[in-house]
């Protein structure tokens, strides 16, 4: 199972994109994610240590979060954690190179975790949680460097109907 929560504060600005397809608006966002933490090492010295996770969200769930949340937010999120692998050609001796990268497709995001400072259009809000519950699944796809659409499969378990 590939179940990830984190809480942290938004980095940046969120990076989106829109397009326009036949059956509505798909939106596309990603951000990265600071954690902190902060310890006394045996010197007695504060030591603090800021991980940076790369974020990406899809669909309603993307223009909500670019809607309403801005850089330095807090941010608690579900979701999943995806690894890409690539190949890159070494320019001075054509060497093919294997590399990965990885971030965290966010499937569920909690705003009353944010100090948000735009105000929030709740019954928007909830019309879009209902809409997301009634059907199930959430539609959403990867996009690689060069633009092409990587389907992802649903991952979110649907619960068990009695035998």
């Amino acid at each position: 199972m590939n179940i990830v929560t984190l809480c942290g504060y938004l980095g940046n600005e969120w990076e989106s994109n829109i397009s326009t397809e036949a059956n509505g608006e798909k939106w596309f966002a990603r951000n990265v994610l600071a954690i902190s933490k902060a310890w006394t090492n045996k010197k007695g010295q504060k030591v603090e240590q800021t991980s940076w996770i790369p974020i990406v969200i899809f669909g309603k769930n993307a223009k909500t979060a670019v809607t309403y949340t801005t850089k330095g937010n807090g941010f608690l999120l579900n979701g999943e954690l995806m690894t890409e692998l690539y190949q890159v050609t070494d320019e001075a001796t054509g060497e093919i190179k294997n590399r990965q990268s990885w971030q965290v497709i966010v499937k569920q995001f909690d705003l009353k975790a944010s100090n948000n400072k735009k105000p929030m259009d709740t019954e928007v809000q909830e019309e879009e949680d209902k809409s997301i519950k009634a059907s199930g699944d959430i539609e959403i796809a990867y996009h690689d460097e060069k633009g092409n659409v990587i389907p992802i499969p649903n991952p979110i378990p649907q619960p068990m109907q009695p035998a």
